[in-house]
């Protein structure tokens, strides 16, 4: 469970308050003051007009703050935004009568990554898939071995992965970006930085 930041200080406020009511019985319990010594006290300061108002006020704050705690309880916030939050991570191939088909980035980077390790020019894959309305954009940083036509390499590449990837994923692939370089990655999660 994930609480606001409006649900974190309501908890601490009435933790807080839980601790005075906790302090106060322990005082009373080991005799070192008595209920009617904290009684007489209340009476005193809080009699009149004035005394009453400050008590209903604090008691309308604790029971806002208790019904408000048990409801973030029930109702997380996102709750209601959890499954529209999902859609967003995955990709929708398909809306039909039975429900969408979707696709997770992960799979479409997976797929980008083992077409583009396929040629021996290449040492180590780093990708990144970003979803947009239309389509999705493949982030690519390629290290290859040295004395390749890196721009005729590359511009192959891009072709042959965009149709690859929207072939066996049936995806719109807005664009392809690729940059290239020379040294080894210790990275092979297949991640841009």
């Amino acid at each position: 469970m994930k609480l606001s930041v409006f649900d974190r200080m309501l908890l601490f406020f009435s933790m807080l308050f839980m601790l005075a009511i906790g302090v106060g019985i322990a005082l009373v319990c080991t005799s070192i003051t008595s209920f009617v010594e904290i009684a007489k006290y209340l009476e005193v300061n809080l009699y009149g007009p004035s005394g009453i108002a400050i008590l209903v006020a604090v008691s309308a704050v604790i029971i806002f703050i208790s019904i408000k705690l048990i409801l973030s309880l029930f109702i997380s916030p996102g709750s209601k935004d959890r499954v529209s939050h999902e859609a967003r991570e995955n990709i929708v191939l398909k809306d039909g009568d039975d429900g969408n088909i979707m696709v997770s980035p992960e799979l479409v980077k997976d797929i980008a990554v083992r077409y583009a390790k396929k040629s021996d020019d290449v040492k180590d894959v780093e990708c990144k898939i970003i979803c947009e309305e239309n389509g999705v954009k493949i982030l690519m940083k390629f290290y290859l071995k040295r004395d390749i036509v890196i721009n005729e390499f590359l511009s192959k590449m891009q072709e042959e992965l965009k149709d690859y990837v929207e072939k066996y994923v049936g995806i719109n692939i807005n664009s392809v970006d690729f940059c290239a370089d020379f040294n080894g990655s210790n990275n092979s999660s297949g991640r841009v930085k």
